[in-house]
Formats: structure tokens, sequence, C-alpha cells
């Protein structure tokens, strides 16, 4: 059954079970409250109460419609990945996926918004990526030419190299 949220002409609040509280030593006030049997806690990061029922109020109703509505926040394409990146922290990939996202910014619009992503965007990416490989595989050609002119040990060295 779905739960009725009503809202209180007395205080303008969304629901019930919704609470502006401090916690420990903060001098910031903190929004607190459950929506279908789930708990939201965030620092409105302000010492002002008012300020911070509002936004408890404005928070309330965004979830609301994500849950009820099927209105979803954008978010661009740098907040997603960013998230992603925070999601693999602590295992092995994550050192890869520090190493792909300067590649990323460079040939992504990570500004847009992900529902503004075209397939001409994806296409340019990938073409870059590829003219990217090319440029970098030309360069060991070049540098691979050098060093078996130059030594035998150096070209073993630049192969163990280019393996890894």
């Amino acid at each position: 059954m779905m739960e009725l949220m009503m809202v209180s002409a007395s205080n303008n609040r969304i629901g019930n079970a919704m609470s502006v509280v401090k916690r420990g030593n903060s001098k910031n006030w903190y929004m607190h409250f459950q929506l279908n049997g789930q708990t939201y806690i965030r620092s409105s990061r302000t010492t002002n109460k008012k300020i911070a029922e509002q936004m408890e109020i404005e928070w309330k109703a965004m979830l609301h419609s994500q849950q009820y509505q099927g209105r979803k926040q954008r978010i661009t394409l740098a907040d997603a990945f960013h998230q992603y990146k925070l999601s693999k922290q602590g295992i092995a990939s994550y050192r890869n996926l520090i190493a792909h996202e300067t590649v990323l910014h460079r040939l992504l619009p990570m500004k847009k918004h992900i529902d503004e992503i075209t397939s001409r965007d994806l296409e340019k990416f990938k073409r870059d990526r590829v003219d990217a490989k090319y440029s970098f595989i030309a360069a060991a050609i070049i540098e691979l030419r050098v060093f078996m002119v130059s030594s035998p040990m150096n070209l073993l060295l630049l192969l163990i190299k280019l393996s890894s």
C-alpha cells in the first residue's frame, strides 16, 4: 500500500517524522527523517535552523518526486564518473580508473548531463581513442627503432615496458 504524503497547513511540512537536529559537537543542523522505511540523514551545513528546516522540506519533496513520480535528478557525466570512481575506491581497478580519468576529461564532454550525451559524442570519443592509440603505437615504433640501433639491452627493456 502506497504511503500518502500529507502537507500540514500549520508548518508546511511534507509527511511525518521529520526533524532537524544538532549532532555531537557540530554547530550545524542535521536533517533526519524516514521515507518508505529508509532513514535519511544529511548535514544542512548551516547554523540557521529555519534554513535547515526549509532544506529538509525541499530534500524530502525531491526524494518523494523521485520515488513516486519517477523524476530523477539530472547528473553530469563528470559527477557520474566521480561517483563511480568513489564506489571503486580501495579495490585493484581504482588505480586504472585514475589513469583513465584524464583521458575521459580530455575526450568527452564531461560537463554535459548524461541525458544530453549523443551517439555523435560517443562516436567522436571512439574515433579520438583510436587515433590516440595509433599515435601511441607510432611513437613506440620510433622509440623502438632508436633502441634497436643503440643497444640490444635497451630493446629488451623497451619490449618489457610495452608488454606490461
